[in-house]
């Protein structure tokens, strides 16, 4: 994602979502009775929020931890076989842009896949890897 200077910036980073009134973070009134709902032994709607703030920056370093794996090259048994089914007739969200102030998400770019996978991802060809030769693995 891009923020609106053009600058990438951290999405895994929790103050980012904080600033931006991302995902448990919002002060939105259907989140805010989420909280409620799913914390209802917590004495108010700041310990709430803090719980929840916590929850998601633990969320989200699991999240960085996981795609730093999936990025580790890895070899596959011997004995197994893998056939990737991969789409590429639907319109596919591909680059964003955050408006630095109000934190509102536009897509900039679209690219050919099943409407939530880019093709390119699925075939680890989007330039992401480029010493790699692509494997289906």
């Amino acid at each position: 994602m891009l923020g609106s200077e053009s600058q990438p910036f951290d999405i895994y980073d929790p103050s980012v979502w904080e600033r931006f009134r991302w995902g448990l973070a919002s002060e939105k009134g259907n989140t805010t009775e989420f909280l409620g709902i799913m914390l209802p032994d917590s004495s108010s709607q700041n310990e709430r929020r803090n719980t929840a703030l916590k929850l998601q920056s633990m969320l989200l370093k699991n999240a960085e931890r996981f795609h730093r794996v999936m990025d580790k090259p890895s070899t596959m048994p011997d004995n197994m076989e893998i056939f990737s089914v991969i789409g590429d007739a639907k319109k596919t969200e591909k680059q964003m842009l955050v408006d630095s102030i109000t934190g509102q998400i536009e897509v900039t770019e679209f690219g050919a896949g099943d409407g939530t996978v880019l093709r390119s991802s699925a075939l680890m060809d989007g330039g992401r890897f480029p010493h790699r030769h692509w494997k289906p693995y």
